[in-house]
């Protein structure tokens, strides 16, 4: 026996509200999404967490050959100098040594970087900038907070520019070749680190916060809509 089809044996009642059930289960759904795609956008953007950033460090000072007095930077006075100098030797931090020591003649001028947070010493680091071959860094054993294991790495090959940014006296290299040669410039370009920016980070993250409102205004106006059409539709078709 063959059985006639549901859409068949539906009244056209039944079919208006199977329509408008099917419209507001799709408006339940866009609106869950918009608000778990809004929720995670701001849970993103959201600030700091207090604790984590007084755990952040937040000066630092630097001795070596040429310092009369050690050079003290910190994150409030010199955020943008601050941060470039933190981010020459912070990334050693608990990373395995590149190589091992090398020939100490080779090595050239030291000088120290000690790294502190809430005016406590945490890490400490020592950076050769004029070592034969390129910069080289060493993170000691002996750390303020225990002992952790001696690590020598190649560092980055703007640790030089960048110290001289923050008054090291450094010598600049210059390109050799004839007289007249052309300098040698390091593409960080460090004068541009001690020049203040007009935008903080802060004042970024306040304009992507507004960018994401913008969104979410949107994407309310849309859910408004598509409820605005279910609501039509359940009208029209239960006349």
């Amino acid at each position: 026996m063959i059985r006639p089809s549901r859409d068949l044996v539906r009244t056209p009642a039944a079919r208006r509200r199977m329509r408008g059930s099917r419209l507001r289960r799709a408006a339940r759904v866009v609106a869950v999404s918009v608000a778990s795609a809004v929720g995670v956008m701001l849970a993103v953007l959201a600030p700091a967490d207090p604790a984590q950033a007084a755990n952040a460090p937040d000066s630092l000072t630097i001795v070596g050959p040429g310092v009369s007095l050690p050079i003290s930077l910190t994150a409030k006075a010199q955020h943008d100098l601050f941060s470039s100098v933190l981010r020459q030797v912070n990334w050693m931090s608990g990373k395995a040594g590149d190589f091992a020591k090398s020939d100490p003649k080779s090595l050239g001028p030291a000088y120290t970087i000690t790294v502190f947070t809430s005016g406590v010493a945490t890490e400490v680091y020592d950076v050769y900038p004029e070592a034969a071959g390129g910069p080289r860094a060493h993170r000691p054993k002996a750390q303020p907070k225990g002992q952790v294991a001696d690590a020598w790495f190649y560092a980055t090959v703007t640790l030089p520019s960048v110290l001289r940014s923050a008054g090291v006296p450094l010598v600049a290299p210059v390109a050799s070749g004839p007289a007249g040669a052309v300098a040698y410039e390091d593409p960080y370009q460090p004068d541009a680190v001690s020049v203040p920016v007009s935008t903080s980070v802060n004042q970024e993250l306040g304009q992507i916060r507004l960018a994401v409102a913008v969104t979410a205004a949107a994407a309310v106006a849309v859910l408004l809509m598509v409820f605005g059409a279910a609501r039509l539709s359940r009208r029209r078709w239960s006349r």
